[in-house]
């Protein structure tokens, strides 16, 4: 599963080994269900072990262990004797994926800044790029010259309610200047930030502190450029710890140096290693040394405020304090620390136009790309209805080394993802093992399936939907396999009962074999890959053991898994695709009413729905691609290929901006929404639904 979404339930999951299958009738060969059920364990510890290694490398969107894990899956698919030659005569639907940016060439990144000198002259100062500056990844392609300069304070936009009076209290720093057109220069993070009485969360970060908050309020207010500066507090944070590790690195050394002192006759090899650690003693001791004569103001890296692929045509860079705070005393006659000291006291934005300095900036990115691929294996079906297709499905992909969705961020380390989602490729491998190995032909077509960039938003999933290999309107079910390592008191959670009137009746029916303790959600929308196939009336089943405190952690390893459990899950999922491809009729699709998708535990505020799928592979616009039938974007008029310019009072370029933008709505909020359609602009107003 993703990360960022609602998820069910927030409980910590243990693991339990418990004998999986049928329950024991009298008719039952007991021993050889003993034995299948142990031969099916082991090749289920077997594919998991393999998947969720080390080597796999996370299975990370870019990385060799993502096609390593591809490779494994359709290999064992053609052992099973599949058909995997079902796409240019081999099992994978290959699209390419935009992976973030990197620095263009050094020459293409530059800043400059003109204003008087201290003799009343003109004087260009030209900032050196990584030493003075470094431009952000979150901005984009663009160039700009000789632009005027406004002063915005950390660049807030905001209506909070004061926590003593809970009377609300606007704070705009863009009230009463223009900065259309121009360069906005503004202080990172907020006001009053260790003030627990501070309308901004108190304390603790508000959104209004975020890069991305930030950015897209001075794009809103027509900014042309954007230059960013440290904040004070954050000057002192970084001193006091580049002073800790200072002593830390001094106490080190020399607990190096008696310690080696003490050796009466030292090895070759203590010798060595006594130089090696003090080589990088004091080399971090350098290092710190460097970043003292910096005063703490360190430049926030390319990425530091997201890598997120995209194309403002807005140059954006991060800067020394230094650079800006010449502009500043010329023109307000006092230096960045005395503003903001002054703006912490009284809360009153002290925003400004520095002219006549003028900035002129060009930053220059790239889009880096990856191929990437779902994997595909056919059981072909026999007899008149052959051509209908059942998709048995999971997600093989996960999170790498960590960075964008892990739960640990500040741990750059493997993320296996054994439960999530190992687990559930090895259950749908297992599946297809079962079936393979059957000697007789379903009635219809089952398709096993791979997915890949779930993480990244269900991508590999509505990909294959844009572009089926079998026709949608030709496929009756998809059951969904993700996260369903950590069966305990055989608690099983089951989404898209509601999605065909067969459904509960035959869970009920088949359950009776195995005697799940069920969790029944009606809809079938949620945050995994059955999603994109109910968007398009395509009844699904969503299979999951819950969440645990290893969710998107380095933690999720082989280890804790209930390997057992995994094979009484992927039992019944295999029970339900026969049902399904024996049925004289196959089941009917009927819209879920009422059910929102469950949102304990989601993170950050549930965001309404809008009803549309947009193209994240390009970078040049926000384009919809899919529209949700009688969704509220269909319902207001909107068209695919349509490519939204506004959403709201905000100004859209990227799915990030969307996103925040439609997380300011609620439930039945009418939203003007501006598109570009064959090159004309259209307004259309969207009554946003209830999250779903």
């Amino acid at each position: 599963m993703h990360a960022f979404r609602w998820c069910p339930f927030l409980i910590v999951f243990v693991s339990a080994a418990m004998p999986y299958g049928k329950v024991a009738r009298s008719d039952d060969n007991s021993a050889g269900v003993r034995r299948e059920s142990m031969a099916a364990e082991m090749r289920l510890a077997e594919n998991l072990r393999s998947l969720s290694s080390d080597q796999m490398e996370g299975r990370g969107v870019g990385t060799v262990g993502l096609d390593k894990a591809a490779e494994y899956v359709a290999g064992y698919f053609a052992r099973l004797g599949l058909n995997t030659r079902v796409i240019g005569e081999q099992p994978f639907q290959v699209f390419q994926l935009a992976t973030g940016t990197e620095p263009g060439d050094a020459q293409a990144n530059t800043l400059k800044l003109r204003g008087p000198g201290d003799n009343g002259e003109l004087q260009v100062i030209e900032g050196k790029l990584g030493h003075d500056f470094t431009p952000l990844a979150v901005g984009g392609n663009g160039q700009v010259e000789e632009l005027d300069a406004v002063f915005v304070g950390y660049g807030i936009t905001a209506k909070e309610r004061d926590p003593a009076t809970q009377e609300l209290r606007e704070y705009d720093e863009y009230q009463g200047v223009d900065v259309r057109g121009k360069a906005v220069v503004m202080i990172r993070k907020e006001p009053q930030q260790r003030d627990t009485g501070s309308i901004f969360n108190g304390d603790r970060p508000s959104r209004h502190a975020e890069f991305r908050t930030k950015i897209a309020n001075a794009i809103d207010h027509g900014a042309a450029a954007i230059i960013m500066v440290n904040d004070e507090v954050g000057l002192k944070v970084n001193i006091l710890s580049d002073e800790k590790a200072w002593n830390d690195a001094l106490d080190q050394l020399a607990r190096q140096r008696a310690e080696f002192q003490a050796l009466v006759d030292p090895t070759a090899e203590q010798i060595a290693r006594h130089r090696s650690e003090v080589a990088r003693l004091a080399e971090s001791i350098q290092v710190i040394s460097k970043r003292f004569e910096e005063s703490g103001d360190q430049l926030v890296p390319f990425r530091g405020a997201g890598n997120e692929p995209g194309d403002r045509k807005v140059p954006i860079v991060f800067c020394r304090r230094a650079l800006m705070d010449r502009a500043l005393r010329q023109v307000m006659d006092k230096d960045l620390a005395t503003i903001e000291r002054e703006i912490d006291a009284d809360l009153k934005p002290q925003s400004r136009p520095l002219s006549p300095w003028k900035i002129s900036c060009q930053v220059t990115v790239k889009t880096n790309f990856v191929q990437v691929k779902n994997v595909i294996g056919v059981l072909e079906g026999e007899g008149p209805l052959a051509d209908e297709t059942i998709i048995v499905g999971a997600h093989y992909d996960h999170l790498g080394m960590g960075g964008a969705g892990s739960l640990a961020p500040w741990t750059a380390a493997v993320h296996n993802g054994a439960d999530d989602n190992g687990s559930g490729t090895v259950a749908m491998m297992e599946i297809a093992h079962q079936f393979a190995v059957r000697g007789s032909k379903p009635r219809r077509r089952i398709v096993f399936m791979a997915f890949t960039a779930e993480e990244r938003g269900l991508l590999g999933s509505r990909h294959y939907v844009k572009n089926p290999v079998f026709p949608l309107e030709k496929t009756v079910a998809m059951l969904n396999l993700d996260m369903v390592g950590r069966l305990t008191d055989d608690s099983l959670i089951v989404f898209g009962t509601g999605t065909a009137a067969e459904f509960n009746p035959w869970l009920d029916e088949l359950n009776k074999n195995y005697q799940f303790m069920l969790t029944r959600h009606s809809t079938g929308v949620g945050p995994s890959d059955q999603t994109p196939f109910v968007e398009r009336q395509i009844p699904v089943f969503h299979f999951f053991t819950g969440l645990h405190d290893e969710y998107h952690r380095p933690a999720d390893d082989f280890e804790l898994i209930n390997v057992a459990g995994i094979g009484k899950v992927a039992a019944l999922v295999e029970d339900l695709v026969d049902r399904i491809a024996q049925a004289e009729k196959p089941p009917k699709f009927q819209e879920v009413r009422g059910e929102p998708a469950p949102a304990i535990g989601r993170i950050g505020r549930p965001q309404p729905f809008f009803g549309a799928a947009f193209d994240q592979q390009k970078t040049e616009a926000l384009t919809i691609t899919e529209l949700i039938e009688n969704g509220p974007a269909a319902a207001a008029g909107l068209k695919v290929g349509d490519v939204i310019v506004m959403f709201g009072e905000r100004k859209i370029q990227t799915f990030g901006e969307f996103t925040m933008a439609l997380k300011r709505f609620s439930a039945g909020n009418e939203v003007p929404t501006v598109v570009l359609r064959n090159g004309e602009t259209v307004t259309v107003k969207v009554i946003v639904a209830a999250p779903r």
